[in-house]
């Protein structure tokens, strides 16, 4: 690990890193690897492209699983208002005070407290 963090560090001397490719056949290639693509400009845009296609992908991926969670998260909370209304008919509630109820269970504005208790009683 101590000759990775070598390799990486600005501060090693080019003889040091010499010296550390010698003795590790991984830094030696990454050496090699580097060394094509820092004199070969048609290889280092293709590798570059290549490398944000795939954090670009990576990044798409990761909205896309926030997103679908949101998504469970808001049919979960939807599902629990509309049985929540369900149990305050069974109780015999009245409208008026099941929409109070779950004004304050589910912190919503009267008007859509309202419209939910009215499409699901």
């Amino acid at each position: 690990m101590e000759k990775w963090a070598a390799y990486f560090s600005p501060a090693t001397s080019d003889e040091e890193l010499e010296r550390i490719a010698a003795s590790e056949d991984a830094i030696r290639e990454a050496m090699e690897v580097e060394n094509v693509f820092t004199q070969d400009e048609v290889a280092k845009r293709s590798y570059e492209k290549a490398e944000k296609f795939r954090r670009d992908q990576a990044a798409q991926l990761s909205y896309a699983e926030k997103r679908g969670e949101e998504r469970g998260r808001e049919k979960e909370r939807a599902d629990g208002i509309v049985k929540t209304v369900a149990m305050l008919k069974r109780l015999k509630l009245t409208k008026d005070a099941a929409i109070q109820e779950i004004i304050e269970s589910y912190s919503l504005p009267h008007q859509e407290a309202a419209a939910l208790v009215k499409s699901n009683w």
